[in-house]
């Protein structure tokens, strides 16, 4: 029965890259192995000009320290790809973990409550617009917020 409905969804993409895509993922989703992550990266986002200039803003110098608000795929794929990037902290409405490659993660609500004037970085797509909203609701200043979801 899984095996149908994968095939068929498979099926129904049109294109080669959508496939490539979903079955890179699906691989990711059942082993865990980052190579597949890669591969849907490497597809996908970093030969992309909004990657690029997204990558050469981030290693601009900072006045203040910046956080990653996300500790999911997108997230940890951003921290992969700016390994030498001095991030803060990494927040996260629901943490599941205590740090992602020495980055400590803690819970949006902790961080806001405390919140001090840092940059934060929007890692997720799907859930942007939320986040966004939940630092603004939290009086982050929009010009302290930069969209990384926009280019992945």
């Amino acid at each position: 029965m899984i095996t149908e409905v994968v095939k068929r969804t498979y099926d129904s993409f049109e294109d080669d890259l959508s496939k490539s895509i979903f079955l890179n993922r699906l691989c990711y989703s059942i082993s865990g192995k980052k190579e597949y992550l890669e591969n849907v990266v490497d597809r996908t986002v970093r030969n992309g000009t909004k990657w690029k200039e997204f990558k050469e803003l981030m290693m601009r110098p900072k006045r203040n320290e910046t956080v990653l608000f996300g500790s999911g795929i997108w997230g940890n794929t951003i921290i992969a790809e700016l390994d030498s990037f001095s991030w803060r902290y990494i927040i996260d409405n629901f943490p599941t973990i205590q740090d992602i490659k020495g980055i400590p993660v803690i819970g949006a609500k902790d961080f806001f409550d405390k919140y001090s004037g840092e940059s934060i970085v929007i890692s997720s797509y799907k859930n942007k617009d939320a986040m966004i909203d939940q630092c603004m609701e939290a009086g982050v200043d929009k010009e302290r917020i930069i969209d990384a979801a926009s280019v992945i």
